[in-house]
């Protein structure tokens, strides 16, 4: 579910449930080191290589989402989807990942959040 389409009493609510799971997760020092690298990706760079960047970094990020910080992802997602973690953790791992990509996904979720990092930046 998209935390755009909820209602404005229940994002209220998801929002408050979701912030101890955020920070935790971008607290993770491995974690922002690495989304802070940079892929030299130029006009010269092969689908290959840029394969081959995309897989590097999905093998340092994956394992700090899905094992180091994986009760933040599950109560993520439980929260945003009205479900328990328990329901999250016996769901279909495509129904997860559904749910992970549609909340990448959501352009409205994901610029309020950057809005907040951009006034703590310019602190």
């Amino acid at each position: 579910m998209k935390i755009s389409e909820l209602s404005t009493d229940r994002a209220m609510d998801v929002f408050c449930e979701l912030v101890p799971f955020m920070e935790n997760i971008f607290s993770d020092e491995q974690l922002i080191a690495e989304l802070k690298k940079k892929m030299d990706i130029t006009e010269e760079t092969t689908n290959a290589e840029k394969m081959s960047m995309v897989m590097g970094k999905i093998n340092v990020i994956a394992p700090i989402l899905l094992k180091k910080r994986r009760n933040d992802v599950l109560g993520m997602l439980a929260t945003i989807n009205d479900k328990t973690v328990d329901e999250v953790k016996k769901q279909n791992f495509i129904a997860t990942l559904v749910q992970i990509r549609e909340i990448i996904a959501d352009k409205d979720f994901i610029d309020f959040f950057k809005s907040f990092a951009g006034l703590v930046g310019g602190a």
